[in-house]
Formats: C-alpha cells, sequence, structure tokens
C-alpha cells in the first residue's frame, strides 16, 4: 500500500506564511498523517479522538497535538460532538526569524522528539490560541507578524512544559511505510470495535501473513492488535459511561462485550477501576 493512501496535504495562505486557521465540528474522518503540526483547542463540548494508538476524550478547553507524521483519525458518536479551532502550522514556520532558539524540525523529525498529545484546560495557551483566532479573523495591519509572534511564545511554552520525555518516535521513510501497511486494520478496529475483530481478518486486510502483521502492528503501535482493540474499546466504553444515559450492560455491548463479567475484567485491566466506580 501507498503511504500517500494517508499522507494528507496541507494547503496554506502563501508559501512564506505557512500556517492555516479554521473553526470545525467534529465528524469522522479517515486516518491521516501529515509533516506539519496540528494544534485543536476544543471551545464547546467534547470530542474522541486517536492520535497514533492513543485514543484520547478531549473536552471543551483541552488541546490536543498531533506531532508530524503522526495517524490521527476523530471519531464521532451521538454522545460526543465537539466544536474545535484548528491550527496547522509548517516546521518551518520560524525560520530566520529569531522566534525560537530551537530548530523545530530537527527536533521532531530527525531527533524524533514530541509535544504531548493532550494538555487540559492550560489557561495561557488557550488564550494564545484565541488571539491568534481573533488575529487571523479580522486580519488587520501586520496581523501576520502578530501572529507568527503569538505562536513562537505558544511552542516556547510547549517546549518548556509539553514534550515528551518517552522513547522518541521512528520517523524515517520507512517507519512512515509500516504506518502505511497497517493502515486499515486500524481503520477496522476504529469503525468496527462493537463487532468480533480477529487478528486473522486484520493481517488479510493488509494483506499480510499474521505473523509479519503482528510484528509491523507492535512495532508501530508499541501493542499488540488484540491489547490494541481492548485499550480502544474500554477508551469508548469510558466515555459513554461519563454521559450516564446508558446503562453498564448498555455500554459494554456497543463496545463489543456480551459477556459483562469479561467486560469487567477488561475495564478494571486498563483503567484501574470498574465501570460502575
Amino acid at each position: 500500500m501507498n503511504k500517500d493512501a494517508l499522507l494528507q496535504t496541507i494547503s496554506f495562505q502563501s508559501d512564506d506564511f505557512k500556517i492555516a486557521i479554521s473553526d470545525r465540528m467534529s465528524s469522522n474522518s479517515k486516518n491521516a498523517f501529515h509533516p506539519e503540526i496540528e494544534i485543536k483547542l476544543f471551545y464547546e463540548g467534547n470530542s474522541i479522538q486517536t492520535i497514533g494508538s492513543k485514543t484520547i476524550i478531549a473536552n471543551a478547553g483541552d488541546i490536543t497535538i498531533a506531532n508530524p507524521y503522526e495517524v490521527h483519525a476523530n471519531i464521532q458518536t451521538n454522545l460526543h460532538s465537539g466544536k474545535y479551532y484548528i491550527i496547522m502550522i509548517d516546521l518551518d514556520f520560524f525560520e530566520n526569524t529569531g522566534l525560537i532558539d530551537t530548530d523545530l524540525r530537527s527536533l521532531l523529525i530527525t531527533n524524533g522528539a514530541a509535544f504531548n498529545n493532550h494538555i487540559k484546560n492550560n489557561s495561557r495557551l488557550n488564550e494564545i490560541i484565541m488571539q491568534v483566532i481573533k488575529e487571523a479573523n479580522e486580519q488587520k495591519e501586520y496581523y501576520q507578524s502578530i501572529i507568527r509572534n503569538l505562536m513562537a511564545q505558544f511552542f516556547c511554552l510547549l517546549l518548556r512544559e509539553h514534550l515528551y520525555q518517552g522513547k522518541p518516535r521512528l520517523l524515517t521513510t520507512k517507519e512512515i511505510k509500516k504506518v502505511a501497511l497497517i493502515e486499515p486494520a486500524i481503520t477496522k478496529i476504529f469503525n468496527d470495535y462493537s463487532q468480533n475483530i480477529t487478528v486473522e481478518e486484520l493481517s488479510s486486510l493488509c494483506h499480510l501473513s499474521k505473523y509479519y502483521f503482528c510484528r509491523i502492528f507492535k512495532e508501530v503501535t508499541d501493542d499488540t492488535p488484540i491489547n490494541y482493540i481492548t485499550r480502544h474499546r474500554i477508551n469508548i466504553a469510558k466515555a459513554m459511561l461519563k454521559d450516564k444515559s446508558k446503562t453498564i450492560q448498555e455500554v459494554a455491548t456497543l463496545c463489543g462485550y456480551n459477556d459483562i463479567s469479561y467486560f469487567y475484567r477488561c475495564y478494571k485491566k486498563i483503567t484501574g477501576t470498574t465501570p460502575r466506580k
């Protein structure tokens, strides 16, 4: 499978001002990745999205960040439909400006560092984004310079407080191709988590042998296919249970668990607590 099936092309206002800003509502989207950084500030409702192997429930006031070449998608449910501002920004946005001492391209691509994917209710960062939105909407004199300076402040705070300190991500061409190889399986898991999904079915979708599929899946997601499915189902269940409009049995069934006892065991294993609590 060609990686272009996942690769998303971002359109910018101009070649010397590579930032795209818009206002959107949560909706289902296919898995995608791109070399730009994607920043979302949720301002109404909540939303479920996946970034890499994580399933994130973002509430109003939260920020999510998809780092360069991180596979991500939106998941819309009847219980989760939010509104957000989205900022797409090129890694060379600050080049030759002297606004940031760190080379973002070198840090995030060459060295495989990453910003935290989920930042909860950070008033300082949120205020900066709102100022960027205001400038972008009004487009008064020197608005581009103001936006560039505001985003420099935003990234300096990210570098100081929200740079992930875990294992560096592998972003070589070879690794990106591996993501593309298992993309049909990840899409299947996201869309059909309520159904019975087997490893054989997933490997067949990717046109790979079961052994090779499991190996590549583990390299890309840091988890086995079965554990990945379980984690995704439980994260969806956790979101549904917070709404409290459905019983635990109903949530379990909607997330693919007909055996309530097994659902309890899986939920406790993933979250450390019970569905009832």
